[in-house]
């Protein structure tokens, strides 16, 4: 089933009161159809709308969730920085919080969000006794971190890696950088939740964030809010599972003790993570284009990327009246975890045998072939029967 969390983020210079009537506007569609609102905000931005804000926590279960001042430009390699970043973050998290809480003082969430991120965040929030954080793919010291939700390595915030943080790291949106407000804007609203929908049959679990920028909803047509209320309309009768960001965390933790395998195929390529690694593939190609590495990631790699990626040799294909065999030979420089996509329809075949890791079937697109290489030559086959 897909879970799905609405957001809605708040600035705190958010003041114009068309802003205010656009975030009621906004409000008032959302929860005509019981659809509860995860509003991200700091604590500057909260008094002026906290009355509307508690009655629509009371009335449908609305959150608010604290988005973290930055705390600077930080050099990890600088052992002086990484012991005052230490000292000082805790009470930096604490104070904010406490702010949030003043006014708001039902506010109890579990979930944070930030824009800066490192592994020195991510150990803190656990000690804190947080669970989630809110935010990936806004800063540039994200890239190399899984699409969808995962637990980031206590060592680097982002890889899905062991050893674990007890931490779930959300994406600031499943839809990249494009607001919900542009994707109104462009008529294109329904485009990246029915591709979510289209890989539901291979994923045990898939999350689905949306964002919205709050000072962008006010300036929207009456055309944009009435897409906007088809767009709800359609999604509260689809199969699909509504929660706030707390909830959604609280739902992945409770299923989930590592970073789960997770798949998304479109018209143009496939994407893979887990635990391991992260995995994207080219359509038509059968060694992945960009791989970030969690397990054993070059030394001058911040985010995992492998530079040189392991080429097929000697690929080989046999077919006789009830199997197809694959078979070929890699070369790898060291071990590692690793991939391989045989694009084209497979159904009706079954795996009979297989040295590999893993061969999953990405509906009638492609297979996924999981194997750990090991250094020097790799052989695999994958034999299938009808």
């Amino acid at each position: 089933m897909l879970t799905y969390a609405l957001v809605v983020t708040i600035n705190s210079n958010d003041n114009d009161p068309s802003i205010k009537d656009g975030i009621r506007t906004l409000a008032e569609i959302v929860h005509s159809y019981n659809i509860p609102v995860t509003w991200v905000m700091n604590p500057k931005g909260v008094r002026s709308v906290a009355d509307s804000l508690t009655n629509w926590h009371q009335d449908y279960g609305d959150d608010v969730v604290l988005m973290l001042s930055n705390f600077g430009n930080i050099d990890l390699r600088n052992p002086e920085q990484v012991v005052n970043l230490r000292e000082k973050i805790p009470d930096h998290i604490v104070k904010q919080r406490d702010q949030l809480q003043n006014v708001l003082n039902w506010v109890d969430s579990k979930v944070i969000g930030a824009s800066r991120k490192n592994h020195i965040l991510v150990s803190t929030l656990v000690e804190l006794g947080f669970d989630g954080l809110w935010g990936y793919g806004l800063g540039e010291e994200d890239y190399g971190s899984p699409f969808s939700l995962f637990y980031p390595s206590i060592e680097h915030h982002n890889f899905g890696g062991l050893p674990a943080s007890e931490i779930v790291a959300i994406p600031f949106s499943s839809t990249g950088t494009t607001d919900f407000c542009d994707l109104l804007l462009g008529n294109t609203i329904h485009e990246p939740l029915d591709l979510y929908r289209s890989n539901l049959e291979w994923n045990s679990w898939l999350g689905f964030v949306q964002q919205a920028d709050a000072s962008k909803f006010s300036r929207l047509s009456a055309q944009c809010i009435d897409l906007l209320d088809s767009y709800l309309c359609g999604l509260v009768e689809s199969d699909v599972q509504i929660h706030t960001l707390s909830g959604m965390v609280s739902d992945y933790r409770s299923k989930f003790s590592q970073t789960m395998e997770t798949y998304l195929a479109n018209d143009s390529q496939f994407l893979y993570y887990n635990h391991q690694c992260h995995l994207a593939f080219d359509i038509d190609r059968i060694e992945p284009v960009q791989m970030h590495n969690y397990v054993s990631p070059p030394m001058s790699s911040v985010d995992g990327s492998e530079f040189n990626l392991p080429l097929t040799e000697n690929l080989r294909a046999h077919r006789s009246r009830d199997q197809v065999t694959f078979q070929f030979e890699i070369e790898s420089a060291k071990k590692m975890p690793y991939g391989f996509a045989i694009w084209g329809d497979h159904i009706g075949l079954e795996l009979h045998q297989s040295n590999a890791e893993s061969v999953i079937w990405i509906g009638n697109r492609l297979l996924l072939v999981r194997t750990d290489l090991n250094t020097g030559k790799n052989d695999i086959e994958i034999v299938l029967t009808i």
